[in-house]
């Protein structure tokens, strides 16, 4: 079943023959859930948030269809485009790894200093590449009880 069955907005009419003091949600639920068809690829739909996923899920899969025929994509849309036909294809995935591979190696071939491996890095943020270094602060992952700035996170002599 695809999710051409999703209406745009779904009507809920309340089913007279039933009374809403016995079983309200079969009073309000019972003519809905009468009319609706669970995806085979489906275990469950609740209907005020899967509705609006399911929508959702088609207009990606339809740009993403979409993306190998448009041109003047912006970096991060390529990047996309290319991870898509490669997840849909076998070898375009190696072929675009392969392409990248040599394209940050040709890079990389002209940096010879730190600063200019960081100029590189941080000229290749915008575009939402991978970055080859990570300048963030994380956890002591041998220690958990050090914090990030070093020090214990957890104050070991109560003060009074």
């Amino acid at each position: 079943m695809i999710a051409a069955t999703i209406p745009e907005r779904r009507e809920f009419p309340l089913n007279e023959k039933i009374n809403p003091c016995e079983n309200f949600h079969a009073y309000v639920c019972s003519k809905v859930e009468e009319g609706f068809q669970l995806r085979d690829d489906r275990s469950h739909h609740m209907f005020s948030f899967n509705d609006s996923s399911e929508r959702l899920l088609e207009i990606k899969k339809s740009h993403l269809k979409n993306l190998p025929q448009k041109t003047g994509l912006t970096p991060r849309t390529k990047q996309i485009r290319d991870y898509y036909l490669a997840c849909m294809n076998e070898k375009s995935s190696i072929a675009a790894e392969q392409k990248e591979v040599k394209k940050v190696l040709a890079d990389l071939v002209k940096v010879s200093t730190t600063a200019q491996l960081l100029s590189y890095n941080y000229k290749k943020m915008p575009e939402a590449l991978a970055n080859l270094i990570y300048l963030g602060v994380s956890a002591n992952l041998d220690d958990p009880k050090v914090g990030r700035s070093g020090r214990s996170q957890f104050n070991e002599t109560s003060r009074s």
